[in-house]
């Protein structure tokens, strides 16, 4: 269960229902994305780097800031950050661009 700190990052779910260990991925991704400082110290304690590395990788939910600012804080090789890929860029959707 996510400490009560928490459950404001997960508006659309039951906070109560999400395990720490079965969902990592969606847990470790909202933090990154929205989460303040003491949020994100928690997933550096929660989960090794490895695994945070692999959210910021293959994300597609988080947003070029956030994955441009874990990829240095974890030396992660820009070419293997998915969001940080041109097919991934919301800039490249025609209509949004009006």
């Amino acid at each position: 269960m996510l400490p009560v700190e928490l459950h404001k990052f997960f508006w659309e779910y039951d906070p109560m229902l999400l395990d720490e260990k079965n969902n990592w991925h969606e847990i470790i991704e909202r933090i990154l994305e929205y989460g303040d400082l003491e949020a994100n110290r928690w997933i550096y304690c929660s989960y090794p780097e490895e695994q945070i590395a692999q959210v910021v990788k293959g994300s597609r939910q988080i947003s070029q800031r956030t994955a441009r600012l874990w990829q240095n804080l974890l030396r992660i090789p820009e070419e293997e950050v998915t969001c940080l890929k041109t097919s991934c860029r919301w800039n490249d959707i025609p209509f949004l661009n009006n």
